[in-house]
């Protein structure tokens, strides 16, 4: 019998190398593809939850006004302010202090009542009033808007009250209130 010696291929069940340099380059690409629309991501994530937290301002903020006396100019409470999940904010509210975690102002909410002008096209429109609302985010711990004097969200809505032009013939010291 001889002697037989068996020859084993090396590429035999492994990967050569240059298979696994491809490998781990198209990993690679892959990777740096992921990671370069990670901030677009997370920028598209905080415009949502900053309009969800709009919203809830926006509730708040005509909730606050309603009742008010309905006159021209800027509301006498305003501007208001608000957290980041768009929660009222004033020092010490629910145990709110500035300063703790998550309880800093972020929205800042500035509303005038303006009268409906004389030459509206519509008659039904010119006792109208509008309210209007300026939102600035974010801003700095002394409630100024950070990135220049124009809000970042404004809406306008038209206001009225309940009441007819009689009132004042009934009641002389009237002055009408915010409804909707």
């Amino acid at each position: 019998m001889k002697n037989r010696i068996r020859s084993v291929s090396l590429n035999e069940g492994a990967f050569s190398l240059v298979e696994v340099v491809l490998s781990v380059g198209i990993a690679a690409i892959a990777l740096v593809s992921l990671l370069g629309m990670l901030p677009y991501a997370m920028e598209s994530s905080r415009d949502g939850a900053d309009q969800t937290a709009i919203g809830t301002v926006l509730e708040d903020v005509h909730d606050r006004i309603k009742g008010k006396i309905l006159t021209p100019g800027e509301v006498d409470e305003s501007p208001f302010f608000y957290d980041q999940q768009g929660r009222f904010w004033a020092e010490g509210i629910g145990g709110r202090v500035s300063g703790e975690v998550g309880t800093d102002r972020f929205f800042r909410v500035e509303i005038e009542l303006r009268k409906a002008p004389a030459t509206a096209p519509y008659r039904h429109t010119r006792d109208l009033h509008a309210a209007v609302v300026s939102i600035f985010w974010p801003i700095d711990k002394n409630g100024n808007p950070l990135g220049g004097d124009e809000p970042k969200s404004s809406l306008s809505y038209f206001l009225t009250t309940l009441t007819g032009p009689d009132w004042e013939a009934i009641d002389p010291m009237y002055q009408p209130k915010i409804e909707y």
